[in-house]
């Protein structure tokens, strides 16, 4: 009998970029396509008031109201907002589920998870948790840990709660690193105890896109954002403290005031300090060299990491894999990162582009470097960075998912 898969996320993979809704989304595509019952439950990106629901690629897709001040932080309000939008969609859920199909229930996100938990108990054969961040670590790197007001304390208070309790009743806990694993061990021992184990996300070398040039790939993309007369670096990014966007502005800057060459920063995202991050390009006098994308569709970041001459990972703080660094080596294109996290298991490839910490003038040094050395891409280069994202095959990894979430393999 095929399995219920009931799948939980922030958002849908179109909604809002993001590698944890990525991974959540293809996978249940990847679950419908294998003949199971899928639902998806998210957050509508959108102005709705009550659950939709839509089909999208053979996936019953749920989508609740957000609440209110979502994107602006983990408040005890917008804690219950979360909540209170999965429950109503849990029961509309339940009336559609295949009668007699064992469920299984597989998050991606803390409060999606959280909030399914309870009215699907007593239909659950199996529970799965992806850890892609974890929540209490994820809400002290946006707040640079710095943790004062009683409303935050109380949020703190709140999210560790959650996360004990969603371990807790985890039947698997699945990290896309040894560092996240290594971290919930170390922060939850008895929570997380004989239950975690990595599963890694994945890359997508399309052949039709590694045929195409730099210069193509940017015939592709919006008319006059990208040429070919300066070399680009890209990054795509939550424009949120934790993700270090500010620090590759300030780089930008930094290698202005160093050297006279020419160059532009293509960011793409979109997040609470868009508005603050355009001012400081213009306040650090580089409103020219670094451009703001915005968000962009699964394609045009494809392309966009085609067209790049180098990608750059800016992150600040709490980086648990770094799944743009493997979509980056699969189009080939070189990376800039910091060494945060998980993201030098990723750098395997290419150790020089780490930079010695997350400082601007870290990204700098490693960004003027390679304008410096012809900012072209390598041929040699290239092919050994594709072999390398050829290791996280995205149908591989899919399978192994699958597995592990229905509890067929053995840990």
């Amino acid at each position: 009998m095929k399995n219920s898969f009931v799948i939980a996320c922030n958002a849908w993979a179109d909604d809002e970029m993001g590698g944890a809704y990525r991974i959540a989304s293809e996978f249940a595509v990847h679950c419908a396509r294998k003949g199971h019952d899928t639902h998806y439950v998210s957050m509508h990106a959108g102005s709705a008031r009550r659950v939709e629901y839509d089909r999208k690629d053979g996936v019953h897709l749920w989508r609740y109201p957000g609440p209110a001040n979502s994107g602006g932080g983990k408040s005890a309000r917008n804690l219950f907002g979360h909540w209170k939008g999965v429950q109503e969609a849990a029961k509309l859920i339940r009336g559609r589920l295949s009668k007699g199909a064992p469920v299984v229930l597989n998050g991606h996100t803390a409060l999606q998870y959280w909030g399914l938990l309870n009215p699907l108990r007593g239909m659950l054969k199996r529970k799965v948790l992806s850890v892609h961040s974890p929540l209490t670590a994820e809400y002290l790197a946006e707040k640079n840990s710095k943790v004062g007001a009683f409303r935050d304390r109380l949020a703190l208070a709140a999210l560790s709660r959650i996360e004990k309790k969603i371990y807790r009743a985890s039947d698997l806990i699945l990290c896309d690193s040894l560092y996240t694993k290594k971290r919930l061990e170390a922060d939850f021992p008895s929570e997380t105890a004989r239950r975690a184990v990595v599963c890694p996300g994945y890359a997508d070398a399309r052949e039709d896109m590694l045929a195409l040039s730099r210069h193509d790939a940017r015939r592709k993309l919006p008319a006059g954002l990208w040429s070919d007369n300066v070399p680009y670096f890209f990054t795509a990014r939550r424009l949120v403290p934790r993700t270090g966007v500010d620090a590759l502005i300030r780089a930008a800057a930094w290698i202005k005031n160093t050297d006279r060459a020419s160059f532009r920063v293509m960011i793409a995202g979109q997040g609470p300090l868009s508005d603050e991050y355009k001012a400081l390009s213009r306040q650090l006098g580089v409103a020219d060299e670094v451009r703001f994308l915005g968000f962009i569709s699964e394609e045009e970041l494809r392309l966009s990491h085609r067209a790049a001459d180098c990608f750059v990972l800016p992150t600040r703080e709490l980086e648990c894999f770094g799944l743009v660094i493997l979509e980056a080596f699969a189009s080939g294109t070189p990376v800039i990162a910091t060494p945060i996290g998980a993201i030098p298991e990723l750098m395997a490839p290419a150790p020089e582009g780490l930079a010695r910490d997350n400082s601007p003038e870290a990204l700098g040094e490693r960004m003027l470097a390679f304008l410096r050395s012809g900012g072209q891409r390598n041929a040699a280069h290239a092919a050994k960075y594709v072999a390398f994202a050829k290791n996280y095959e995205k149908t591989k990894i899919l399978d192994r998912l699958e597995v592990l979430v229905m509890g067929g393999e053995n840990i």
